[in-house]
Formats: C-alpha cells, sequence, structure tokens
C-alpha cells in the first residue's frame, strides 16, 4: 500500500474540503465532499464519464495527486464556503468554476450614516469596520427575497446616496417601502 493510498483511507466519513497537492506540495484542486472519504475515493475508481473532455481532466488530475490534505467542517454548507475560499486562495489549475471573482453575498447596514441603509454586497472588506455586516450567504436568491419580505415590514434606504436631494423620489419610495430620506425632509430620528 502506497502513501497515497493510505492517506485515502485514513479520511474521515465527514463533511470538509480537500486538497489534492502535486509533488511539489503545490495545491493543484480543492474540493467539497459531505463524506471526505467517499469523494475522495471516487476519483480512484475506474469511471466512464459521458463527457470526454471531463474524463481525460480526471485522469490527468488523479496522475498529478501526490498528497492530499483535508480540512473537515461542520456541515456541508460550511465546505461550500471554505471550498470557494481555498480556491480563490490557492487558485489551483484545476479548478475552474469558482476562481472568478465573485464571492458569496452579505447584508450590509450602514448603520454609522445619517440615514442607515441595508444593501446587498458582495465584498464588505470595501467599505470599512463602522457597519455591519451579516452573512456570507451561500443563496443569493433566498436573501434578497427575505431583504424584499423585510422592505414590506421595515421600509429602509438602499439608495447610493440618501443625502443627495434628488428631484425624483426613488422607485421604492413611491412603492411606499421607503422613507424616502433621499427625496424628502425628514430626520434621523423618524427614519429609524
Amino acid at each position: 500500500m502506497n502513501d497515497l493510498e493510505l492517506q485515502r483511507k485514513s479520511l474521515p466519513n465527514e463533511p470538509g474540503v480537500y486538497l489534492f497537492k502535486d509533488k511539489r506540495d503545490k495545491i493543484i484542486y480543492v474540493g467539497k465532499a459531505i463524506d471526505l472519504k467517499k469523494r475522495v475515493s471516487s476519483y480512484f475508481v475506474k469511471t466512464t464519464y459521458n463527457d470526454p473532455y471531463y474524463e481525460d481532466k480526471i485522469k490527468q488530475l488523479v496522475k498529478e495527486i501526490h498528497s492530499i490534505d483535508y480540512i473537515v467542517t461542520e456541515n456541508e454548507k460550511e465546505a461550500y464556503i471554505l471550498e470557494n475560499i481555498q480556491i480563490k486562495k490557492n487558485l489551483p489549475r484545476f479548478n475552474v468554476f469558482m476562481r472568478d471573482s465573485k464571492s458569496y453575498p452579505w447584508v450590509a447596514i450602514f448603520y454609522s450614516e445619517k440615514f442607515p441603509r441595508i444593501r446587498l454586497l458582495r465584498n464588505p472588506d470595501r467599505y470599512g469596520k463602522d457597519n455591519i455586516y451579516l452573512g456570507p450567504y451561500t443563496d443569493k436568491k433566498e436573501i434578497t427575497r427575505i431583504l424584499r419580505d423585510l422592505r414590506k415590514i421595515f421600509p429602509y434606504c438602499s439608495c447610493k446616496k440618501p443625502v443627495r436631494k434628488r428631484k425624483r423620489p426613488c422607485l421604492y419610495y413611491q412603492l411606499k417601502l421607503c422613507p424616502g430620506p433621499c427625496y424628502s425632509d425628514i430626520t434621523r430620528q423618524e427614519y429609524l
């Protein structure tokens, strides 16, 4: 039994992220799993895929694997987030899908502003530490729906420049889903 086989057999049957490394100890692939042992073992079983390009890619990947590292997570959602972080950090050459600059959405509450806004954003680091950030969320549609429902109960401002007086009110103000600090003369106390 070789080292790689021993590493595979010692993997836990738990959710997590696995990192395949080449002989130079460079991460060449990052993946997530509900069951690390089963998922990693599936790469080493002879399988036929419908897509010949994908099949060749897997064969090439397996040839280059020299060692396996892993990180156990509490659940699949954590594994998904950690996988995304590891791919963006290490840029493994066999990962293609998650290399873009997109990251998970966050809800930002710009509480330090005169009229606190609530916005959905991708990179909270760009906006400073004076704000409240909730997230990250893996499902943008779901968090967008939650914010839409929240606005119906507690109308809030999401304009980019809420203190600048506009000639026309924003759409949310017209729909009575925003108190309109960008258009009307309301105080912070009235807004809150």
